[in-house]
């Protein structure tokens, strides 16, 4: 199977970049691929959302 790389961007906050990539991580992840998420924002809120407590 080809790597395939997708990519949620905006400047504006506040638009659901993180809900966005987390559900779609999360989705891909349920269904047995393997998932890459790299947040590059200074928050680094994904990482808190994904890594289980």
């Amino acid at each position: 199977m080809a790597t395939r790389i997708f990519v949620f961007c905006n400047q504006k906050g506040g638009v659901g970049k993180t809900s966005l990539t987390a559900g779609f991580a999360g989705d891909l992840a349920g269904r047995g691929l393997r998932v890459l998420v790299i947040d590059l924002t200074p928050q680094g809120n994904i990482t808190v959302w994904l890594v289980p407590a």
